[in-house]
């Protein structure tokens, strides 16, 4: 099985994870792993720029972010 083929296996069944615990991905949530695939990001790039948006959005709402364990 190749290695594109695996991503897309283990985003969809991600994905219905979310989607069980009520919390689905959106249109945005879907363009975003998208893209990530598309220009090929590690998953260490992937966790940054995500912890990253994490932290402004958390500056925007004036809240603290936990710490990632």
């Amino acid at each position: 099985m190749s290695k594109a083929v695996q991503n897309n296996q283990r985003f969809q069944e991600a994905s219905h994870l979310q989607a069980m615990e009520d919390n689905p991905l959106d249109a945005q949530d879907n363009a975003l792993f998208a893209m990530f695939e598309r220009e090929g990001w590690s998953p260490e790039q992937r966790r940054a720029y995500i912890l990253e948006q994490a932290k402004a959005d958390a500056r925007v709402l004036n809240e603290p972010v936990p710490a990632a364990e």
